[in-house]
């Protein structure tokens, strides 16, 4: 309606169980939009939609705390909210008004509002985490007082990580759950983590992406879920875009996998780990199935065995994601499911730091004469972290009918095609951007590419299936990557099965990685599966 930020039609029903999605259309029946694909089903996981993290004025952000719970479930429709306040900004008022407003917007079967609070300290000691509580009233543990008149009068503060992790423990407040996540103070899981409290990492946020950061935790044998979500300081969680300045990305989303939705379940849901992350915005509310199918029974646990002795396991002989599995016999079939939001450009299959296998719903065969060009990367873990990809694409001997571009977020961002170049400004914080060149000839002409990291030519003829990469790395993972898709790729869904090849010793973490054409992404929790003679010893 005219004026109307957001309606809903009641009433809408689907007769039979199916896959579908629905289409707004204009007065003379072009579609002027489509909703995220909607599957309909008797089904015991129900795909719930969440931004968990997220600021108003009462601390960094714009809008009340109200506003910011009220447009969660009003204006971007997610299932549930978190308010994550930098806790050296909250007052004791403050925190006697967050819980009343947690405690008003939460409404199960249709709503979830979770208290807590970020701990904010320093990366040295520890760095950014997310807290979150089963219900209200409870104790706010505070890195400092930095921003708060009065100091720590009561003598209630947690300086470290590792205080904080002492404090819960000590209380006897093991409902609790922690993530690690990066903002302007990254977290540093090598300083301090803790598997009772702690149960995943935040891979993408308003800040960029930080694949890193599981990365670390596969190192360090941790097993963690992974989850986005926006850090949005502009009152806008579940739809969080980064406008102008050197915030690269839009706000993430997490995807809870449960048979229902009020608080208990979703805590639940987050010790399991059943969950996957997503690079948010309009198109990062896809459907991903992800589960695992053993020859023979094994043990599958939701509580890390090495860290709960109590945990039992029970056995089975499928797995979802977040589930860790005893496997004696070294194999297990993998099964992916997927119904996306834009169509499917690629699908990694990793074991931990390893990538298993790249799995497209197009063959080389299929190949046009579309050329991709993506940047990704960060300069460093912390703040400044932003890489400057301004450059120049030139083909010669060849004409470059269109240019599209790919996660080109900030307005002030340019990106012109004249002739047979094309210049762009650009920046990344981890996550990728990049162009898609639309060719008049497939094969003919060079290609030349111009940045601040990198001066490379190459044939157009040679650039095929695979990526060709130019790897810039420093401190963190850079590199641009150029390779051909299909003119056209209609591919929204995909399913397929794999068996993987699983080491004896140490975990084997397995998850996969979707890019959509349109340059959103998403992880799954990984299953960690260990064999007969690994030791059950982990952080």
């Amino acid at each position: 309606m005219p004026g109307q930020r957001a309606f809903e039609l009641p009433g809408l029903r689907i007769a039979k169980p199916c896959r579908t999605r629905v289409c707004l259309r204009r007065s003379d029946g072009t579609i002027a939009a489509t909703s995220n694909p909607l599957i309909i089903e008797e089904t015991e996981q129900v795909h719930f939609w969440a931004d968990l993290h997220g600021q108003s004025e009462e601390t960094i952000g714009t809008g009340s705390a109200d506003e910011y719970f009220s447009f969660a479930r009003q204006l971007a429709f997610v299932d549930a909210c978190g308010h994550q306040g930098n806790d050296f900004q909250i007052t004791d008022e403050f925190w006697t008004e967050l819980n009343r407003l947690t405690a008003e917007h939460d409404e199960p079967g249709s709503f979830v509002a979770l208290p807590g609070y970020e701990w904010s300290g320093n990366t040295s000691l520890g760095g950014d985490r997310n807290v979150y509580f089963p219900s209200e009233g409870r104790k706010i543990r505070r890195s400092s007082h930095a921003l708060i008149e009065g100091g720590d009068l009561d003598g209630t503060d947690a300086l470290t990580t590792a205080d904080l992790f002492e404090a819960f423990a000590r209380d006897d407040e093991a409902d609790v759950v922690m993530y690690a996540h990066c903002g302007g103070r990254y977290a540093d899981i090598g300083v301090a983590h803790d598997g009772r409290f702690e149960k995943s990492v935040e891979v993408h946020s308003s800040w960029g992406s930080f694949e890193w950061l599981l990365h670390d935790a596969f190192k360090f044998g941790y097993r963690v879920g992974v989850v986005a979500n926006s850090d949005g300081h502009k009152g806008r969680p579940g739809a969080s875009y980064p406008g102008a300045g050197k915030f690269g990305a839009i706000g993430g989303l997490t995807c809870f996998l449960m048979d229902k939705l009020d608080r208990e379940t979703l805590l639940d849901c987050m010790r399991k780990r059943h969950h996957y992350g997503t690079t948010g915005g309009l198109n990062g509310r896809m459907i991903i199935d992800l589960s695992a199918r053993f020859s023979e029974p094994v043990t599958v646990y939701n509580d890390d065995p090495a860290i709960f002795s109590h945990s039992e396991g029970q056995t089975a002989q499928t797995a979802m994601m977040g589930d860790i599995v005893h496997c004696p016999n070294g194999e297990m079939d993998l099964s992916v499911n997927l119904e996306t939001t834009s169509p499917i450009e690629r699908v990694d299959i990793f074991n931990g730091l390893d990538l298993v296998e790249t799995v497209r719903p197009f063959s080389e065969r299929e190949l046009g004469k579309r050329i991709r060009v993506v940047w990704e990367g960060a300069e460093y873990r912390g703040r400044f972290r932003e890489v400057i990809w301004d450059g120049t694409a030139v083909v010669d001997g060849n004409e470059i009918l269109a240019v599209d571009p790919i996660n080109f977020f900030n307005p002030d961002k340019r990106l012109e095609c004249d002739g047979n170049a094309v210049n762009w400004e650009a920046l990344t914080t981890g996550n990728c951007g990049g162009i898609d060149l639309r060719l008049a000839d497939e094969n003919s002409g060079e290609f030349r590419l111009k940045c601040p990291l990198v001066d490379e030519k190459l044939k157009v003829s040679d650039i095929g299936l695979e990526d060709t990469v130019f790897d810039v790395s420093g401190e963190l993972p850079r590199s641009v990557r150029i390779f051909r898709l299909p003119d056209e790729n209609a591919a929204c869904n995909l399913a397929f099965r794999r068996k993987i090849k699983l080491k004896p010793t140490g975990d084997n973490p397995i998850f996969v990685r979707l890019t959509q054409e349109d340059g959103t992404r998403a992880w799954t929790s990984p299953i960690y599966v260990f064999g007969h003679d690994t030791a059950a010893t982990r952080g």
